[in-house]
Formats: structure tokens, sequence, C-alpha cells
């Protein structure tokens, strides 16, 4: 993949910062109105990734069209686009005094900013680029740096392109070769990213890839698996219900399970069923819908064949506050199907970090009453899941497909007539294998209607 110049030109500020532990002008920009950050520690986050979910809010709560997240060797680039001006003085001013800015977001984005550039003392680069000016401001060694190089920017229009380079702390690496992630630092931000930013509220990237999507709530266990069933919004303008919560934005990475011809749609990592879109961007909820199932290999005929056990779990309240996971509890439902409730919090009262929220028993009582609404939902994924001819794994289809077209096309006969068969026989085993996990899921999710639906 290529890295765009002004990326490159981020790195080379940051390797500057390792290899001479002082800044210095070496054909870059030159440094001025260098400035110590306040000893603001009441203001710094508790886990040292949470820098990254305070940029994230400070991004949805401005706004921002997008934004984009990558993980090199050396640093964790961040890009944005704010609709609106940037008033670079009042960023400098809230990470220096920590003073409140009248723009919104940039409290949140210079927060996150602060803890990693103090908290962390890890070296950091950004630059706002406007239709007016592009400003450079650097954080090394607790040290601020604003400088304005262009007269005449290159943005259009009334916006602010954003770009961000936080490098990793001194003697830890990050990703090697595109795929490995060494050090405790980004894989802290891996995990907080997949764990508590896949609600969020703007089109949210890493590494390219859409993470918008509720892919991922909890990491799941050795031998537990999870068949994502689908995702409901119930529209707040349709349903006539009385909450105290304001609507949550429908996450707009999410999208239906495809139909491709060699992949089982109860296999995907999208949801099989969603319904059509409601008549607004945000609803009172959203429900993710799954099915979980523990695999195990269990001897029978003399021969080990995949077998698959109901697996019960908690299903759970999330509260989301600006694109950011901010508080979790269990439902009291402990059931094969899980249901998740995500809720909107931007308006609770939080902790100080802006990261957690109480949930209180009447956020709870709500959250129960999100799921008891769905139950026509239910009915039209039932529908769905009943008409649905499950198919074999793509990973099995490639292997023993490919087996049996070359012993086909390039064997003896004798061969053939054993390999052939054979291969025959594993995807015929693969796809009862599925048809009984289909069965089974339906199974549960008409109970799960009947005893908490109405």
């Amino acid at each position: 993949m290529t890295i765009p110049a002004e990326v490159k030109e981020v790195d080379q500020l940051l390797e500057s910062f390792r290899e001479a532990g002082e800044m210095d002008s070496q054909g870059v920009f030159t440094l001025s109105g260098r400035r110590a950050i306040g000893k603001l520690s009441k203001s710094l986050l508790v886990e040292p990734s949470d820098w990254i979910l305070k940029v994230i809010q400070g991004a949805c709560r401005a706004c921002a069209l997008d934004l984009k997240i990558s993980q090199a060797k050396k640093a964790t680039h961040m890009r944005l686009e704010l609709p609106f001006l940037l008033d670079i003085k009042a960023l400098e001013g809230s990470l220096v005094a920590g003073t409140s800015a009248l723009q919104p977001g940039i409290d949140e984005l210079s927060s996150g900013l602060r803890a990693v550039g103090l908290g962390q003392d890890r070296a950091w680069v950004a630059r706002f680029r406007t239709d007016k000016a592009v400003y450079w401001m650097t954080v090394q060694q607790g040290q601020i740096n604003l400088e304005t190089i262009d007269e005449a920017g290159h943005s259009d229009g009334e916006r602010t392109e954003v770009l961000l380079g936080i490098a990793f702390p001194a003697g830890q690496l990050g990703k090697i070769g595109g795929i490995l992630r060494f050090g405790s630092a980004i894989q802290n931000e891996h995990a907080a990213l997949r764990e508590r930013a896949r609600a969020c509220s703007i089109p949210l990237y890493l590494d390219g890839h859409r993470i918008d999507n509720l892919r991922y709530t909890e990491p799941l266990g050795s031998f537990e698996k999870e068949a994502l069933l689908g995702v409901s919004y119930p529209d707040p303008d349709r349903d006539e219900i009385q909450t105290s919560l304001a609507p949550i934005t429908i996450p707009k990475g999410l999208r239906q399970a495809g139909e491709e011809p060699y992949l089982d749609r109860l296999q995907s990592e999208d949801p099989f069923y969603m319904p059509p879109p409601p008549s607004a961007p945000d609803a009172s909820s959203v429900q993710r819908w799954a099915y979980r199932y523990q695999k195990d290999q269990a001897a029978r005929g003399g021969r080990r064949a995949a077998q698959h056990y109901p697996l019960p779990t908690p299903s759970r309240v999330y509260l989301v506050r600006f694109g950011v996971v901010v508080g979790r509890r269990n439902l009291g439902i402990t059931e094969p199907i899980v249901a998740d409730v995500f809720l909107c919090a931007n308006h609770l009262r939080s902790d100080l970090s802006g990261l957690e929220v109480e949930v209180t028993p009447e956020i709870l009582e709500q959250a129960r009453s999100e799921v008891a609404r769905c139950t026509s939902f239910l009915n039209l994924l039932q529908s769905e899941l009943k008409n649905y001819r499950p198919k074999p794994a793509k990973r099995e289809l490639m292997l023993l497909g490919g087996i049996g077209v070359t012993a086909l096309l390039l064997s003896p006969w004798l061969l053939k007539l054993t390999l052939v068969p054979f291969c025959a026989a594993k995807l015929r085993s693969s796809t009862q294998h599925r048809r009984r996990l289909l069965e089974e899921c339906l199974h549960h999710l008409q109970h799960f209607a009947k005893v908490y639906g109405k």
C-alpha cells in the first residue's frame, strides 16, 4: 500500500524526535511558540488506550465526515475532516490550560491528545489544513509547539482537514509486515477499537476496513462460535413509547450478508438479515441478534464428527456516548439467542473522563422493553431462516472441491473412485451439519420470541 506524502512527512518528524530527543528544523518546518503543557493530572485518562476513544468522541461530536485510523510500524495515524474552520488558538488553549472550547468536539480531541502526550509521554504531530492556512502542532516531552507554515491553505470551504501521527512508546514496535501487532500500546488500542467503537455514529475505518458495523462486541472463548442473525432498529417516529433516552444513530457501516454462491450467510461476519432502513438515521435503540454455540468433536461410529451445542449467554445493554461504548450491564436474559441492546448516552451524566456512564435500573428496564418490542422483527427473521438453504463452509468447499477436481482430471481411475466420493461425502456432511445448526437456531429463536416478546 502506497503511503501518502503527508503521512511520510509526519513520520519523518516523529522519527526526528526519537533520534535527537530535541526538535530542530531540518527543512521540514521551523518551530516556534514553545509552551509547556500544564500538569492537568486530573484530566488524564485511566486506561492507556482511552486517548484513542476520546479522539473518536471528538470526531463524532464535531460531526466529522469520517475518521480513518491506520496502525503502522512506529505510529498510529488518524485522518478526519471537520465541517467547520477550526479555531487553532482555542485548541491550543484547551491543550495547555484545559479551557473549554466553543466548537463541538474540540475538548474531547484535546483531552485525548493531552493524555497521550503528557500522561504517556508519547510524541505526536498534528497538521490542520484550512482554506486560510496550514498549521503544524507538535508535542514532545511535555512541550507543545504551534507553527503556521502556509498562509494560502489548500482546503476548500468551511472545513478543516486533520492529520494526526502518534508515536508508540519508546522501545515498542507497532505493526510488523502490515499484519502482526507487537507491543502493548498497539494491542490495547486495537482491542479498544474492536470492543468499544463498533457502534460509532460516523464512518470509522481501521487499516482501510469499516468497523462501525457491530461485528464485534465481546471476545469469544476458544471453542465458542457465533452466528450473527440480524440487526434491528425500532423507528422512534413509528413506535409509540415513553422514554427519557435520546435516539441513537444507526451505525452507517452495517450491511446485510450478501447472497454469494459459495458462502454460507450464517457464517458471514455481516448480519444474516436486516429490515429496510427506517425513515430517520436514528432509532430508539439498535439491537444485535446472535446465536451462540459451542463446537466440539464427538466420537460417532468410530469416527470423529463435528458437534455443536447451544451456549446460553447473557444479553447485555450497551450505552454509547458519541460513538464509544461507555457502559454495559447484563439484561438478566441468558439464552443461546443473544439480544444486545445499544442505547444513546450522549445526554446522560458521565464521569470526568466522559468514558463511563452508569447503567441505572431505569435504563435497564428500558433496554428490556426494547427487546420485547421486537416480536415483528423476530417473526421476519424466522421466516428468512426457514427459507434459507445452508451451504458448506467456503474453506471446506475450496479445499475438498479442489481435491475432487484435481483427482478427477489428473489421477488414475482407482484414485478417482476413492477421492471423488470421499470429497462429495465430506461436503454433504458439512451441509448437513449446518442444516442441524440452522434447525437448532430456529428452535431457540422461537422460544426466545415466545418468552420475551410481546
